[in-house]
Order: structure tokens, then C-alpha cells, then sequence
């Protein structure tokens, strides 16, 4: 027999055998792992609940005097105090940004999140509002008592 076929029948033996002894791995009995995760919970400790975000009452919102329309722009995209890019910058977009008004050069004026003025996005990063994990979903822009831009 040539080294080839030897080589080749040798991988082959290999295989089989790494893959026999990855198979019980994967079939461990239900109730173990739930011993398992009764036994890590005990070692832990009791656990504080986990806290709902509180609603925000109606009265406590008002829409924006401008239209203002919920847009996507790319995270971390730099908002900037004048539409230049030359110009500070003032904080960073999220997901959804609050759209007052596209301007004739390239930048569209959003509205900060924290409540604390307005900024500018170069136009071309601001886009129709879409959610990559609810097709379809919808956003309203709504301001809190104290300024706040909420997305609802």
C-alpha cells in the first residue's frame, strides 16, 4: 500500500473517532442539568427580582414644537454643534435619532437624547427608521418633562 491511501485511511480512522467520542457530550440527561442549575442557584445565593423599566405616566410627555420624525442612523456616528465636520462634536448617535430637518448642505439637525440642545449628522448616515430585530416596528418621538428625547 503507497503512503497516500495509508495517510488517507488514517484520517478517515480519526475522524470517526473524534466525532464517537464528541457524540455523548451533547446528550446529557435533562435532569442533570437541572441538578446542575439547582446546585450553581444554591451556591449563589438568593438573588435580588429583576426590575422592569417603570412606564412613564402620559402627563409627563408632550411632543417636540418642531415635526420631528423617528430616523435610524449608525451607533456611535459623531453629532456635531454646527452642520460642519470641522465643528465640535457634541455626543453620539444611537440607533434612532430625532429628525428636525434636513439642511441644503448635507447635514440633517436631530435632536440630542440627553434634552440638552440640538446637533447636526452628515444627511447621508440618517436613513428610514428600521428595527434589524422587529421588521416593521414603528417609532414616535416623545419629550419627557425635563427635556429628555424618548422613543416609544
Amino acid at each position: 500500500m503507497s503512503p497516500r491511501p495509508r495517510l488517507l485511511a488514517a484520517a478517515a480512522a480519526a475522524a470517526l473517532v473524534i466525532t464517537t467520542d464528541a457524540a455523548p457530550a451533547q446528550t446529557f440527561d435533562p435532569t442533570l442539568i437541572d441538578r446542575h442549575a439547582e446546585e450553581r442557584a444554591a451556591a449563589r445565593g438568593p438573588q435580588p427580582p429583576i426590575q422592569s423599566m417603570p412606564r412613564v405616566p402620559p402627563q409627563v410627555l408632550h411632543r417636540p414644537a418642531d415635526l420631528t420624525v423617528c430616523m435610524s442612523a449608525p451607533a456611535w456616528s459623531p453629532i456635531y454643534a454646527e452642520p460642519d465636520q470641522n465643528s465640535p462634536v457634541v455626543g453620539y448617535a444611537v440607533q434612532r435619532v430625532a429628525m428636525t430637518k434636513r439642511l441644503p448642505n448635507g447635514f440633517t439637525e436631530v435632536l440630542l437624547v440627553s434634552g440638552k440642545g440640538r446637533g447636526y449628522l452628515p444627511s447621508g448616515l440618517v436613513t428610514p427608521y428600521r428595527n434589524p430585530l422587529t421588521p416593521g416596528d414603528t417609532c414616535t418621538v416623545a419629550l419627557a418633562a425635563d427635556g429628555r428625547v424618548l422613543f416609544r
